[in-house]
C-alpha cells in the first residue's frame, strides 16, 4: 500500500500516455523479484490502489522497432523476420503475428483487421483464472466484430508451468474456450520479450506492460492501441464493455 501521494507519484512511469482526467496512467511496475512473489500478495496490492486504464492518444511512426526471431508477420512486412533485423514503419498491433497453441500455424492479427481485438495475458493457475468464463462469454456475443485472443504465460507467479497441450485441455475442459490461444510467451525478459509486447513497452513505457495474469490490451479495428486494463477489471464489467463498445462502433 502506498504511503502518501508523494510515494504514489514516484512510481507513476514516464509514459505519454494519459488517462481521460489528464493525468499519467499506471504506476511504476517494482523490481521483478517481488512482483512475483505469488498471487495472493499481488492481488492485495493492486486492491489498495484504484487502478485507472491507459487511453492512447496516438503513436509514434518514426519511432525504431524490436524485432525477434519470431512474432512480426511476414505477410504484412514483406520479408521474413530475423533477430536483429531492424524493421521500420511498424507502427499497429497488425504487423505481429503469434504461434498457435498446440498446432502448426499463426495467429496473424492482420487477419482481424476491420474487428476490435482484446489480447490477455492468461495463466491457469491464477487468482484471476476465472476470467477465462467472462472472456469466453465476451467472445461468443461479440465475435463478428470483437476477437478475444489468449496468450499463455508463466512470468508471474509461475502460474502457467504446464505444456501447450495440458493448457489448451485445460482450457477446453474447465472453461469450454473457443477463442483463439496463441504458444507460451514471455514478457518480462527484454532479451526474450515476444515482439508484440516488445511493440507496446518501445510505444508505451515499460510500465504499459502487464505486471500480472490477465492484463488486457484493446486494440481498435485499425491495429491502433486504445486502451490497456489491469488484471482486476472483470471482462463484462462497465469499464470494459464501454471501451469495447466504443472500439467496435469506431
Amino acid at each position: 500500500m502506498f504511503r502518501d501521494n508523494r510515494d504514489l507519484e514516484a512510481r507513476r512511469p514516464r509514459s505519454n500516455l494519459r488517462s481521460s482526467d489528464g493525468a499519467i496512467a499506471g504506476l511504476k511496475p517494482a523490481e521483478q523479484s517481488s512482483e512475483t512473489g505469488g498471487a495472493n500478495s499481488y492481488e492485495a496490492r493492486e486492491g489498495d490502489h484504484a487502478f485507472k486504464p491507459y487511453h492512447s492518444t496516438s503513436l509514434n511512426a518514426t519511432s525504431p522497432f524490436l524485432t525477434a526471431p519470431t512474432g512480426l508477420n511476414p505477410h504484412r512486412s514483406g520479408q521474413k523476420a530475423r533477430a536483429s533485423q531492424p524493421k521500420k514503419n511498424m507502427t499497429t498491433a497488425h504487423d505481429f503475428s503469434f504461434a498457435k497453441l498446440g498446432e502448426p500455424g499463426e495467429i496473424n492479427l492482420q487477419d482481424y483487421a476491420g474487428k476490435a481485438i482484446l489480447i490477455v495475458n492468461v495463466a491457469s493457475a491464477c487468482g484471476f483464472t476465472s476470467q477465462y468464463r467472462d472472456l469466453e462469454a465476451l467472445y461468443e456475443g461479440k465475435k463478428q466484430k470483437l476477437v478475444v485472443i489468449g496468450v499463455p504465460c508463466n512470468d508471474f507467479g509461475a502460474q502457467e508451468p504446464g505444456n501447450e497441450q495440458e493448457i489448451r485441455d485445460f482450457c477446453e475442459d474447465s472453461y469450454h474456450v473457443t477463442f483463439p490461444m496463441t504458444a507460451k510467451v514471455e514478457i518480462v525478459s527484454p532479451e526474450r520479450r515476444h515482439p508484440f509486447y516488445a511493440w507496446v513497452a518501445q510505444q508505451l513505457g515499460e510500465g504499459a506492460l502487464p505486471r500480472w495474469n490477465f492484463h488486457k490490451y484493446l486494440i481498435g479495428k485499425d491495429g491502433a492501441l486504445i486502451e490497456t486494463f489491469p488484471a482486476k477489471a472483470t471482462p463484462l464489467g462497465p469499464q470494459m464493455l464501454d471501451a469495447i463498445k466504443g472500439a467496435v462502433l469506431a
